[in-house]
């Protein structure tokens, strides 16, 4: 994406969809927003840095964000720096969210790596509830307390700095009676 667009890359309704080695910067929205995607999602070694310090709604900041996956979605080996901190430092959007994925049926979110440049917090709220990774799944629900369907995530070897008062970490769920 070029300098100060709203969002770095975007994909609506794509199938098998595969984004290796971007490099996303200053995107006032976002970095990458992919929605009701099928079949796998594969992002790999892409980098995004100062995105979405200006958010997207009630989505607020993000580096990327997944809405609707029905298939496998793997975010691996990507580098996310300065989440909703403009490249120069002066607009700041929080709280912000590194990885935002809401119903995904099945996903891998593995070695990457959530950092900000200003590590003493000087310039950002170190109360405010940021979020390195936020996911939820799909509907999950029992036929019989044996047999029950749901969505699978794996969360393994990243390295998420930030913020995030009580943590970095959160899988959303909403019960439905």
């Amino acid at each position: 994406g070029g300098s100060r667009a709203s969002i770095g890359l975007m994909g609506l309704a794509q199938t098998g969809l595969s984004l290796c080695g971007n490099r996303i910067r200053d995107q006032r929205n976002g970095g990458i927003m992919i929605a009701a995607t099928a079949g796998a999602t594969h992002m790999v070694e892409n980098r995004i840095e100062c995105c979405g310090y200006e958010g997207l709604g009630s989505f607020g900041a993000f580096s990327i964000l997944l809405l609707g996956a029905n298939g496998q979605v793997g975010i691996e080996s990507c580098d996310l720096v300065d989440t909703g901190v403009s490249e120069d430092g002066s607009q700041i959007r929080q709280p912000a969210v590194g990885i935002f994925g809401l119903l995904l049926a099945e996903c891998l979110i593995q070695g990457n790596r959530l950092t900000y440049t200003d590590i003493t917090g000087e310039n950002r709220d170190t109360e405010a509830e940021d979020r390195a990774l936020m996911l939820m799944g799909t509907l999950e629900w029992s036929l019989t307390d044996l047999v029950r369907w749901g969505y699978a995530a794996q969360v393994v070897d990243n390295n998420f700095t930030g913020p995030g008062r009580s943590h970095l970490v959160e899988f959303l769920e909403q019960r439905i009676n």
